[in-house]
């Protein structure tokens, strides 16, 4: 079997509506393609929520979907901001694991796994407490303070640290929607599931007038994507 070297070339995209031709910009190269329909598949990555006030958020030691596995140490306790799909599986399998997970559902209603069937839901939220998985419906993150950003594994760990814990820690402040006050969570890992952003900023579709909103792309009942 012949092996293959295969890379991603940066690339921008932009079309005439007229006549249905893309220039093609691949390494500064520009090629003309004609085409009906053109696929955009170059995936995406965690969102991260926009309505946190301060750098808090991004300057924290958050993790993601992305690097969640990459941890040496199970952390005792795990935060969970996001209701979505993989927010409920990274919490279902690190309470299974034995971390104390709490999950923030934002949003005035606080329900998980938003558009599910509702019987369905709470099914699902029902197996998920008997998992040990707490929930905290209905509220907004204020703020998040890095107390500890964590140093090399200790010895006893695996690692060659002196002793030192390797997780960080960071508190979650929280306000409830339904004017219940505020409430302060502690956490050695705190998971940012909370959707996800389409890797679009290079592409030049706004030449190709495609249809934005969050950056993702409307399609319409055809799965075809609608042009402005």
């Amino acid at each position: 079997m012949r092996s293959l070297d295969a890379e991603r070339a940066p690339s921008s995209l932009s079309t005439r509506a007229s006549d249905h031709v893309g220039r093609l910009d691949v390494y500064n190269a520009e090629v003309e393609a004609a085409f009906k329909n053109a696929v955009v598949a170059t995936g995406g990555r965690p969102r991260l929520p926009p309505d946190v006030p301060g750098p808090g958020l991004v300057d924290a030691p958050y993790t993601t979907n992305v690097d969640l596995f990459n941890l040496d140490v199970l952390p005792p306790r795990m935060v969970v901001l996001g209701s979505g799909v993989v927010a409920m599986e990274m919490a279902q399998a690190f309470a299974t694991f034995g971390s104390d997970v709490t999950v923030v559902a934002s949003g005035r209603s606080g329900r998980i796994l938003p558009g599910a069937d509702a019987d369905a839901v709470d099914v699902l939220r029902s197996a998920l407490e008997d998992d040990g998985v707490t929930f905290v419906g209905g509220a907004t993150v204020r703020e998040v303070r890095t107390l500890r950003r964590g140093h090399s594994p200790s010895p006893s760990m695996g690692g060659s640290g002196g002793g030192e814990t390797p997780l960080p820690l960071m508190r979650i402040s929280l306000a409830l929607n339904d004017g219940g006050g505020e409430i302060d969570l502690e956490c050695e890992c705190l998971l940012v599931a909370m959707g996800r952003t389409a890797n679009v900023e290079s592409l030049g579709l706004d030449d190709a007038n495609a249809v934005m909103a969050c950056g993702l792309q409307y399609i319409n009942s055809k799965w075809t994507t609608m042009t402005g």
